[in-house]
């Protein structure tokens, strides 16, 4: 299932894991031997291989103690809090070892969220924007508490849009750029594709910066489509059949595409 490697920007993937699943133990002990003092922020456990808060990871731990709150009272969610621990390794090496007996499958990739019954696991291979990953992830975490359902072209979206500090979120993420440039070499914008993804192995890094369009103008977009994903992430959280969003944002919007290009065009 995750045999192909990706680039090591877009390496992020969503395994949900049942009672039933895979089974997975997550033992204590890294590869190199120990970590570093784990640091308690909110909900949230950093265990690292590499001291925190010196050289390395100043402003996630600013940022870490607010995220939940963010994406929540973002998105109008109330999860259980239930803890999210994030695993971050010092090299590809140790990540490897740690992984390859536990989620062989997720070897190739950089970072990585596991859902389980008792919260969320979040294994970040170190590189140089691994804090832009540890968001991504942890946003992943935060939405799994109170949707349990999202469909993944809204949860890569959503996770993509927080996964930048707070200050660059609304208007400094570079896929803006890009789809500018995507739209003037008329580019055209598919929900419905997007709808038909199921599995993160599907996800081309185009569809990554589509889900982000979405996902931007679902918050920033026009007040009936920001009302009509409030009332979307109500009927997931309640677990009752929630249809596509596509089809919901027909009947408010019949000529959607073109509202999305225009909104990116003209933020």
């Amino acid at each position: 299932m995750f045999s192909l490697p990706l680039p090591i920007r877009r390496v992020v993937a969503l395994l949900a894991l049942s009672a039933m699943g895979m089974g997975i133990v997550f033992a204590w002990q890294t590869a190199s031997g120990e970590w570093n003092r784990p640091r308690r922020i909110g909900t949230f456990q950093i265990r690292s291989e590499i001291p925190l808060g010196e050289r390395h990871g100043q402003q996630l731990l600013r940022e870490i103690a607010t995220l939940r709150s963010e994406v929540e009272s973002t998105l109008d969610l109330r999860g259980p809090g239930r803890p999210i621990q994030v695993n971050l390794f010092q090299s590809r090496e140790t990540y490897t070892a740690f992984l390859q007996t536990r989620i062989p499958a997720a070897e190739n990739r950089s970072a990585l969220f596991v859902d389980g019954p008792d919260g969320g696991q979040i294994y970040i291979c170190y590189h140089p924007d691994f804090e832009q990953d540890v968001r991504h992830e942890s946003t992943h975490a935060v939405l799994h508490e109170s949707l349990p359902r999202i469909p993944l072209w809204l949860d890569e979206g959503l996770a993509e849009y927080f996964e930048l500090p707070a200050a660059q979120r609304r208007d400094a993420n570079p896929y803006l750029v890009e789809l500018r440039e995507q739209i003037e070499l008329e580019w055209a914008p598919d929900l419905v594709r997007l709808e038909q993804l199921q599995t993160v192995d599907q996800v081309r890094i185009q569809d990554y910066r589509e889900c982000w369009a979405w996902a931007h103008f679902l918050l920033h977009g026009p007040e009936i489509v920001q009302q009509e994903l409030r009332s979307y992430l109500k009927i997931l959280n309640s677990g009752e059949p929630s249809g596509k969003m596509s089809d919901r944002l027909r009947v408010c919007l019949p000529d959607m595409e073109v509202q999305l290009i225009h909104h990116l065009r003209n933020w």
